[in-house]
């Protein structure tokens, strides 16, 4: 089931408390190679997106607004970041209860806000340049002019629950059929051409349940007990190693599909690790 994948540390960044998902630090990755981490300083409660470059030189801090955290039903759902230390918010609108969007620029001032376009929004996405997307989970996407906040359009495929990744010319939606109750991928470009697509094979149903990202080749990363794998169009899942038992690698990531995995542009996985008061880096290789 392919040979075990080496963990190789390549960022600390010191005094970082982070904030868990489900246990798991924040780490965002951007269209350079860029890493983005959300926390807070020990001496304060604010949260911060730490911005790193692709070698792990720390490159900037970006304070996020003072009323969002992460205790629901108020707080902070989900980011994205480009490589200038723009990042993209989505949260819950304190006073309404609603969704909404938010653009700051590096040094943290807003450059908009806007209601999402989806009731049910969950995440968003950056490819690079001026475009990003958000999804609300049951296969539709946002396209988000990013200069103006504006809603350019709105990619939706069949009925079903699953995520969306974004690779170099491709969307992929990783679901669950609503009416053949079969896990399959679809893939559309970013116009919402279609691309290719596979269906509800047996074989690749303990794959799909569990995707990680997607590479800048357009080749999508899927994990199944310890074990990851890329797809591309021809359908057939390529083993690219097991995640090996070793230091600083969490127990939960080797075994189950680890929430805050990470694909590069390279097809590397990275992921972040708490190391008493530091958050450190890790890829997989």
């Amino acid at each position: 089931m392919g040979q075990p994948l080496t963990a190789h540390v390549v960022a600390v960044v010191p005094d970082l408390r982070p904030v868990a998902d489900h246990g798991h630090p924040w780490l965002r990755l951007d269209s350079d190679g860029g890493m983005h981490l959300l926390g807070s300083r020990p001496d304060t409660a604010r949260l911060d997106v730490i911005h790193l470059d692709a070698s792990g030189a720390v490159t900037g801090r970006t304070p996020l607004p003072a009323q969002l955290d992460l205790a629901p039903p108020t707080g902070l759902l989900d980011l994205a970041c480009d490589p200038s230390g723009t990042s993209l918010l989505l949260a819950t609108d304190p006073d309404q209860g609603t969704r909404e969007l938010t653009r700051l620029g590096a040094d943290g001032s807003p450059t908009w806000t806007r209601p999402a376009p989806f009731a049910g929004a969950e995440h968003v996405l950056y490819r690079g340049g001026l475009i990003g997307y958000i999804t609300d989970g049951q296969g539709r996407v946002g396209e988000i002019d990013l200069t103006t906040g504006d809603l350019r359009q709105v990619i939706a495929w069949r009925d079903g629950a699953g995520q969306i990744f974004v690779g170099r010319d491709l969307l992929f939606f990783v679901h669950l059929d609503d009416r053949s109750q079969q896990w399959g991928v679809s893939a559309v470009g970013a116009l919402g051409e279609p691309g290719w697509s596979v269906d509800g094979r047996p074989e690749l149903e303990h794959w799909l349940r569990h995707p990680i990202g997607a590479d800048a080749k357009d080749q999508l990363y899927l994990t199944h007990q310890g074990v990851i794998a890329r797809l591309s169009a021809d359908g057939v899942p390529s083993v690219v190693g097991a995640v090996a038992i070793a230091s600083g690698v969490p127990a939960d990531a080797r075994w189950a599909p680890y929430s805050q995995w990470q694909v590069d542009a390279d097809g590397s996985i990275l992921f972040a690790v708490v190391s008493g008061d530091s958050t450190a880096v890790v890829r997989l290789s």
